[in-house]
């Protein structure tokens, strides 16, 4: 069964960027996005069509950032992703309080494309934290997109696997076995 990922997003509660990138993430994933009640109109088709720009993503951060090819692969996937905003409408809003007049902008996404649309924009983001930390678990079985975080314990962020769990288990499978029993052979084979 499908999860479900429930989005509000109001002048007086808007949704933070990691809820957008997360829900883009959820619904790559497999997940069903909600945006204030409404379903998403097509998801399979959006699926498919995210999947594959997250792909892209994750192969742009990894490309060398003084190459044109990076550029390009940028250029590609955010011309998609800016026809998606033509749904996003932003609004001024503003708090009277005791310290005076505080204004900000509220985004107003008119269907869950755009706040999808959005979250990809921010993928993009140089200031933001999300699209370098973009991961795909590569358990084969799984194959879901996390962001990847590091261990409370310390140490580098885990990048290969969405989960312990998952690194237990294919580090246990049988293809890892035979890999490690091939290269002690190699190594007891070479000489000193």
């Amino acid at each position: 069964m499908a999860t479900t990922v429930k989005l509000v997003n109001t002048s007086g509660a808007p949704l933070p960027d990691g809820a957008l990138v997360g829900a883009a993430l959820a619904h790559a994933n497999g997940a069903e996005v909600y945006l204030n009640g409404v379903r998403q109109a097509d998801p399979l088709a959006s699926r498919g069509r995210l999947v594959a720009v997250l792909e892209r993503i994750r192969e742009a951060h990894g490309l060398d950032p003084t190459i044109e090819a990076r550029g390009h692969a940028f250029r590609e996937i955010l011309d998609q992703s800016l026809r998606l905003l033509g749904r996003l409408e932003v609004r001024p809003v503003y708090e009277i309080g005791a310290g005076g007049l505080s204004l900000d902008y509220f985004r107003d996404f008119l269907t869950v494309d755009a706040a999808l649309g959005y979250a990809v924009l921010l993928l993009f983001d140089q200031g933001q934290p999300f699209g370098t930390a973009l991961c795909r678990c590569r358990l084969v079985r799984c194959g879901r997109f996390y962001l990847a975080a590091r261990s409370p314990q310390g140490g580098p962020a885990n990048r290969t696997y969405c989960t312990p769990e998952h690194r237990a288990e294919s580090h246990d499978s049988a293809e890892s076995r035979t890999a490690r029993k091939r290269r002690r052979k190699r190594s007891a084979t070479r000489p000193k």
